[in-house]
């Protein structure tokens, strides 16, 4: 409903508004249950007696966002239409989400919020949430895996992200409030922070203005990866690699993997975790941001405790991902044969594969309907081999 279209030639003066009173931007940050979150909204796997929320036809506004980071005028045509949609609503709020409006500049978007949606510009809200610098760290180390299959390991994506001033946050959260001021809301991923301890119901909360209602989804997108897991979507990714299948395709079949793989019992394996050994580096690296932080957005010294408790959850066990280090000379070769069948057929028809599994995954606009197709079976196939692959090496 809200991709990138063709401007079209009609005014950006104010009209009629509907009678929506909240326009929300939810704008992640990574790694803070944002997938868990559309896919509620989108799939209307949530109820309440007395309120409503509008979701566009997506599950997210990654279109959007990415034509936003490139400039204000790229936008136009999806924020006009962002516009003609909001007009059309009777709810009490309306989301727009995507995590890649994190990293655009709160300037930016505020510029066409005016220019394009001037009868909804004082009914606007920012809402993000933070994860603390340990969790965020290993996090986005495991969904590197999974999407990219990286080779670097857990040691020096750490150390390298400790130097560089990798996932620091605060100056960028303190630029969303200098815009926003008040209408930028900074919730902390921390479970004993959030509403029931769950990001969705906290953030329902938080746009509702209530707790008047209820969630009626099975469980969350995004499960952390066992070992295990991670190990077969290396292998996964060095057939698709050898294959010579693009990145942003490999990207889009590591994703897909690792969430069907994750939905098993086998996901109750053991998961990576921080080595003690780099604590001292990291607590060094991430102290001032995590006061700053404190100082800004919480009551408290939050962030800065939570560094502190990182050594409750930290290991001096080495963690091995790579598949020789974990399964045996036959399983190894068991599993390269499945990876390789999978990347061969990819690799036949790639824009095909492309197209399909993001329809597959919900991630194109439109819930997903009807047969599924005889590509999308073959996946399954696939899929339902690693899952066994897993079970049995996890015995």
């Amino acid at each position: 409903m809200i991709t990138p279209q063709s401007i079209s030639t009609q005014s950006d003066s104010p009209k009629g508004s509907g009678r929506i009173e909240r326009v929300i931007f939810h704008i992640g940050d990574p790694k803070t249950g944002s997938t868990s979150i559309q896919q509620t909204l989108f799939e209307r796997t949530w109820n309440s007696p007395n309120h409503d929320i509008a979701y566009p036809d997506a599950l997210n506004a990654l279109p959007v966002a990415r034509a936003l980071k490139k400039s204000p005028e790229d936008s136009a045509a999806s924020f006009r239409k962002i516009r003609k949609w909001l007009d059309a609503q009777t709810a009490d709020a309306a989301v727009i989400s995507a995590e890649h409006f994190a990293p655009v500049k709160p300037e930016a978007l505020k510029e066409v919020i005016d220019r394009f949606l001037p009868a909804y510009a004082d009914r606007v809200h920012i809402i993000a949430y933070a994860r603390p610098h340990i969790p965020r760290l290993i996090s986005s180390y495991s969904q590197r895996v999974k999407a990219r299959g990286i080779k670097q390991d857990l040691n020096r994506f750490c150390t390298d992200a400790a130097n560089n001033g990798k996932f620091r946050l605060s100056e960028r959260f303190h630029e969303w409030r200098n815009v926003f001021g008040t209408d930028f809301t900074l919730r902390p991923m921390v479970r004993n922070r959030l509403y029931k301890g769950d990001v969705v119901y906290d953030f329902l909360r938080e746009i509702l203005k209530t707790e008047d209602f209820a969630v009626n989804s099975s469980g969350h997108a995004n499960i952390s990866p066992t070992l295990d897991h991670l190990a077969c979507l290396l292998e996964v990714h060095k057939a698709l690699n050898k294959a010579k299948i693009s990145e942003d395709l490999r990207t889009v079949v590591g994703r897909l993997l690792a969430t069907k793989l994750t939905a098993t019992p086998a996901a109750s394996g053991d998961k990576l975790k921080m080595p003690r050994n780099l604590l001292p580096l990291l607590q060094e690296a991430y102290a001032e941001d995590a006061a700053a932080l404190d100082s800004e957005f919480f009551d408290g010294p939050l962030f800065t405790n939570e560094l502190k408790k990182a050594e409750d959850s930290a290991t001096d066990t080495p963690q091995k991902i790579k598949a020789r280090a974990r399964f045996s000379r036959s399983e190894v070769h068991n599993l390269q044969r499945i990876a390789t069948r999978l990347a061969a057929t990819i690799a036949n028809d790639p824009k095909e594969w492309k197209r399909q599994i993001h329809q597959y995954s919900g991630r194109t606009y439109g819930k997903n309907t009807g047969k599924i197709s005889d590509k999308m079976q073959f996946l399954e196939v696939h899929i339902e081999e690693l899952r066994r692959f897993i079970a049995e090496v996890a015995r």
